[in-house]
């Protein structure tokens, strides 16, 4: 069996339409948002009126620090509200240092102290003195702490985990390998990925198409080996592992069972 290729791109791209995956962490890391400045907005970005004390970050670089014949260190420092972030590292004499791996802090990227230092104490929503942007990644591993990074959706592999298994479900059934097969594991990849996004970030433009298919009657049993219902049950089983909840695998399932049974359908009509 060979599924058409275009009327499959698109059923399939209906079939991963609802993955419900499981919670997403704390309140603060619901609100992340992609090269949003400030993983969980926290409050001393952006200081408005009411804030007394602004401050930008100061930026230095201090390279090829002797420590010994062989080795220079490097140490890179960032000055704000009072709170001193570094970064060390070690490197061999020649070539030594290299580019400072922290941004120069620009205008517009002042902090409110108040807040900050506030947070330093209590270490909520953290402690900005070891993440300055709330996004989860140290400062001293942050490319730039004063400035998000996009929290990774598949972070645990889920949606990379589904693709695979859909891939499998398909070739199963008899699909293209380079064709139906690979469009339809990626494209619910892709949907897996979107939503887990936007579940993150509400504000992404992203919308899933939502058109629905129910089953259709034949004059004759396109699935006599019964390989459309097993794709079916195949596709039901990878959505719920992925974390999906029973009616989203159920309508998974059914929807690619379907789609199957239509274009064996068709070509028995051909």
């Amino acid at each position: 069996m060979k599924f058409g290729e275009t009327k499959s791109y698109w059923a399939v791209f209906v079939v991963f339409l609802i993955l419900v995956c499981s919670s997403i962490g704390q309140t603060q890391k619901q609100q992340d948002c992609r090269n949003g400045r400030g993983g969980g907005n926290p409050s001393w970005f952006n200081p408005g009126k009411n804030c007394n004390y602004k401050q930008k970050p100061y930026h230095y670089y201090e390279r090829s620090i002797y420590l010994n014949q062989e080795q220079r260190g490097c140490k890179e420092v960032l000055l704000v509200c009072g709170t001193v972030i570094v970064r060390d590292s070690v490197v061999a004499r020649d070539p030594g240092c290299g580019e400072a791996f922290w941004p120069d802090p620009k205008d517009g990227d002042e902090v409110c102290c108040e807040e900050f230092q506030k947070a330093v104490q209590s270490k909520q929503p953290c402690d900005p003195s070891k993440d300055a942007d709330c996004d989860g990644i140290l400062n001293e591993n942050d490319s730039n702490p004063f400035k998000a990074d996009p929290p990774d959706p598949d972070a645990d592999h889920k949606c990379y985990q589904l693709e695979l298994d859909v891939y499998n479900a398909y070739l199963t059934a008899g699909a293209d390998k380079w064709g139906t097969s690979t469009a339809a594991s990626r494209n619910a990849r892709y949907d897996c990925i979107m939503r887990r996004a936007k579940e993150k970030c509400p504000t992404i433009a992203w919308q899933p198409h939502n058109d629905s298919h129910g089953p259709v009657k034949h004059t004759q049993d396109p699935d006599p080996d019964h390989k459309c219902a097993q794709l079916g049950q195949d596709v039901y089983k990878a959505y719920l592992k992925a974390g999906a909840k029973d009616d989203t695998a159920s309508y998974a399932g059914g929807t690619a069972r379907e789609e199957c049974r239509q274009s064996r359908a068709s070509k028995l009509r051909s």
